[in-house]
């Protein structure tokens, strides 16, 4: 399906889902009472796994706060109050006061979704729309919007105040307005100054980061369903244009800042977030070519890498007594876009520590002795590929298969007390030599041996790390 179908397909969908919120008749307003009454506030511990924390504020609707696994890093309080008296929005006909979630400003890595359940004296529920309080004179719907019997759900990616009711046709152009003002076009990016953030470069919402732009994007397309679905055509298009605009400007305020020295965790994140917008809206074919070809940079630079770790001894304590010993890692990586093909080449290199010590009373009697020591480097390459293997019973699994190319750089003495004249003699090796292993590749698979002999023990070991790339942030910056 090309770009401009699959965008008029979203549009329909939005159309649709909210023509029922609007074209029906009248709602039964929730009870405002002539005093504020004291907020209503439940607070929960949620961390990574997820979690749910809810609250019936004082006119009785049930406000659900639905926290996905992997939306937070970190176990923090989450605060749900509803307060006594009206938050202050500009849409006219609210039907409940509204309500804060908190820590304000704190970004989702994942979506949640808040649920709000309107008792049964609440009437026309299928006109309502859940927004977030940006300022006291700016709304944008939630994303992806739901109206059940007696509930109205959306998705959110950031914590703030937010509040449901049903605005008017002015009122909606007057919020498509000023977004076109540019009241969600970034202006810089700074760190979320609220502690406990859900990842240490957390922003602000709205125009700082991906997060921001598809909270603004949703919002705009509801808007935009909303005046179609009052038959307003004309400022409806106008509403899809500046969320066009938007979804450009947001790409390519992306592409022009400095990528980050560690770029293979919440930026490579933000890079193909972007690019998935760029396949969602119409924006110049530029536009949408820089930030795939950018997007897939990253992700080969962020190649799935991996190390090899070779540990090699040998212990012998008989008369002749010896002792080698070689340590090293090679560390390799296989580019992204290969490894999601299935089979992919892996390169590496490395180095391995040498050392030899060996001695050796060959004549007591004459108290004839040999005895060598040598040290140096052992450099190593790698060329190898991946390898998918099916088995009969349906299981899948994925095997390394590496060849590796060794050469050796020592230097030594050897000595003999028989030779009087010249008992000692300076050695050199630069031998090199392949060698092949097959891995599992799995973090911490091995291939070789350990064994126990008579007067020792013989160790020829290669472990296999596969490293996390995408735990790689730096700290302070938002994307």
């Amino acid at each position: 399906m090309n770009t401009p179908e699959r965008f008029f397909l979203i549009i329909v969908s939005v159309i649709i889902s909210v023509t029922v919120l609007l074209v029906n008749g009248g709602v039964a307003r929730a009870g405002e009472p002539a005093h504020a009454l004291p907020p209503v506030v439940q607070e929960a511990e949620i961390g990574p796994a997820g979690g749910r924390i809810a609250l019936t504020d004082n006119a009785g609707n049930v406000i659900e706060l639905l926290i996905p696994t992997g939306a937070l890093d970190d176990t923090i309080s989450v605060t749900l109050t509803a307060p006594g008296e009206m938050i202050r929005n500009p849409v006219g006909k609210n039907v409940l006061h509204g309500f804060r979630i908190e820590p304000e400003n704190l970004l989702l890595n994942q979506p949640a979704v808040i649920r709000i359940t309107f008792p049964a004296s609440v009437t026309g529920i299928d006109k309502i729309c859940a927004f977030s309080i940006i300022r006291d004179d700016f709304v944008l719907p939630l994303a992806d919007m739901k109206a059940g019997s007696q509930t109205v759900e959306g998705r959110i990616y950031f914590f703030g105040k937010y509040a449901a009711g049903i605005p008017a046709y002015r009122e909606i152009l007057a919020q498509i307005s000023k977004a076109k003002e540019g009241n969600l076009s970034a202006v810089g990016r700074t760190r979320s100054v609220v502690p406990g953030s859900s990842g240490a470069g957390s922003c602000p919402p709205l125009g700082f980061g991906w997060e921001g732009t598809e909270s603004s994007l949703h919002g705009l397309l509801e808007w935009a369903g909303m005046l179609s679905a009052l038959g307003h055509d004309d400022e409806a298009a106008q509403a899809i244009h500046a969320t066009e605009k938007l979804a450009e400007n947001a790409i390519k305020d992306f592409l022009s800042m400095d990528i980050p020295y560690h770029p293979c965790g919440k930026y490579t994140r933000a890079a193909w977030e972007y690019f998935e917008m760029s396949k969602l809206f119409e924006i110049s074919p530029e536009v949408r070519d820089a930030i795939e070809k950018h997007a897939m940079a990253i992700a080969d630079r962020c190649a799935i890498q991996f190390t090899i770790e070779i540990d090699r001894e040998i212990v012998n304590t008989s008369n002749e007594k010896e002792h080698i010993k070689s340590y090293g890692v090679v560390t390799g990586s296989i580019k992204w876009s290969d490894f999601s093909d299935g089979e992919a080449p892996a390169t590496g290199h490395g180095a391995l520590s040498y050392s030899y010590d060996y001695s050796w009373v060959y004549n007591n009697a004459l108290k004839y002795k040999s005895t060598a020591k040598a040290n140096g480097t052992i450099g190593v390459t790698a060329d190898g590929r991946t390898v998918v293997k099916s088995a009969s019973t349906g299981e899948v699994t994925i095997r390394l298969n590496v060849s590796l190319h060794f050469k050796d750089d020592i230097k030594g003495t050897a000595c003999d007390t028989k030779d009087k004249e010249k008992p000692c003699q300076d050695t050199e090796s630069h031998k090199e030599w392949n060698e092949t292993a097959d891995f599992l590749f799995v973090d911490g698979a091995k291939f070789g041996y350990e064994q126990k002999t008579k007067y020792g023990f013989v160790r020829n070991m290669m472990t296999l790390h596969i490293i996390r790339m995408d735990q790689q942030d730096d700290p302070d910056i938002c994307y």
